[in-house]
């Protein structure tokens, strides 16, 4: 028997095929009766493969372990640290009684969000106790009528303003005079006893008044002070150079409250 050996690789194996010529009776010399093929493989190329199948199988089966055995922990949400209280000892409130005087538009109501904002500085704040619309015919003691006339110092006050500050039905606590207009067409004005004992702690406010007029004439009061700031983002600056609505306090006025 005699064949021709044709190679073919498979992978790290030889697949040898080899043709026979059988002659047999009847048969035709050369024709191919039949094949035969036999694998012939490496035993190093096997032991390699085995070596690199075991491996990847380890991997895996590792990776398999390590998903199993590793819960994935969802993200801590941590609150931040709370701010420091500003106010350690509490919000001081000081009481105040509304008064709206006929033709008056504005009541205490109106300003009492806006004094609380701005004495928050202070850790202070207001706290209504009450109010009314009193019936008077004061504005016309004197001209020009349907006015407060008021003051050209403190230490003494206009006939009209002596009878309103009589007029105290809230008692002892501050009171704040709601009146449609002044006779020098001030936006507000403020009384304290520091200055003129015979006067009570008061504050008038006119329709004309801008946003933070009450706070600012009540700031005279609790600051004790005449004098206006010069700086004009301060609560304290002249109305006529004040920016409105920024109403800074420094330390050293929160100090004398």
């Amino acid at each position: 028997m005699r064949g021709d050996l044709n190679d073919f690789r498979k992978g790290k194996c030889v697949v040898r095929i080899s043709s026979i010529d059988q002659k047999k009776p009847g048969a035709v010399q050369g024709k191919t009766r039949g094949l035969s093929a036999s694998p012939v493989c490496s035993r190093k190329s096997t032991v390699r493969d085995k070596h690199s199948l075991d491996r990847n199988l380890g991997n895996q089966r590792v990776m398999r372990m390590t998903a199993q055995r590793t819960p994935i922990s969802p993200r801590i949400q941590r609150d931040p640290p709370p701010a420091p209280n500003p106010c350690p000892d509490g919000i001081k409130k000081f009481d105040v009684f509304g008064v709206n005087l006929p033709g008056s538009t504005r009541n205490l109501y109106n300003d009492e969000a806006k004094a609380n904002t701005v004495l928050a500085q202070c850790c202070a704040g207001i706290n209504i106790v009450g109010g009314e619309s009193w019936d008077t015919t004061l504005l016309d003691l004197q001209a020009p009528h349907g006015s407060l006339n008021e003051f050209k110092s403190m230490a003494s006050p206009t006939a009209e303003e002596t009878t309103m500050l009589a007029h105290a039905p809230g008692g002892s606590v501050i009171h704040a005079y709601y009146v449609p207009k002044m006779s020098d067409r001030s936006r507000g004005e403020n009384f304290r006893p520091s200055v003129n004992p015979a006067v009570p702690k008061a504050v008038v406010v006119s329709d004309t008044a801008a946003v933070d007029t009450f706070v600012h004439e009540l700031g005279h009061i609790l600051f004790d002070v005449s004098a206006h700031h010069a700086n004009p983002d301060n609560l304290m600056a002249s109305g006529s150079i004040r920016n409105e609505g920024v109403d800074n306090i420094t330390a050293t006025q929160c100090g004398r409250i």
